[in-house]
């Protein structure tokens, strides 16, 4: 006759249940240690996610309007006659915004009330 294998029901001595116990002990603390990086992954995985979904919305609106919003060096340039600042883009000499000039920028030269006593005083007073 030859000899097999076969998973058959058996009694489990108190060492055996002890040792079982502390094995479902160590099971349950590794499952508590897995659950919580899986919510730490999730969470970073939930930023890549919006992240992703973000760019994926700027690239589609780019697109669909043919334009996007970039940093773009200007300058303001005031006509003295209109008494308006034009604010002008360097790269193309476009005017984006206009406004009137403030009450400062069209009497620039102007000293203040004091006749500027106060400026010439503390000047004299550095030498």
């Amino acid at each position: 006759m030859s000899a097999f294998q076969r998973d058959l029901i058996c009694k489990l001595e108190d060492d055996e249940v002890r040792a079982r116990g502390q094995a479902l002990a160590d099971t349950l603390v590794e499952i508590d240690r897995a659950e919580e990086n899986f919510k730490v992954l999730r969470a970073e995985h939930k930023e890549t996610l919006e992240a992703l979904h973000l760019a994926k919305n700027d690239l589609k609106r780019s697109i669909r309007d043919k334009q996007e919003t970039r940093s773009v060096t200007c300058e303001d340039q005031h006509d003295d006659v209109a008494f308006k600042v034009y604010t002008v883009r360097r790269d193309t000499g476009e005017i984006v915004a206009e406004r009137a000039m403030t009450m400062q920028e069209r009497q620039p030269n102007l000293l203040p009330i004091d006749g500027g006593k106060k400026k010439a005083k503390s000047g004299a007073e550095e030498s």
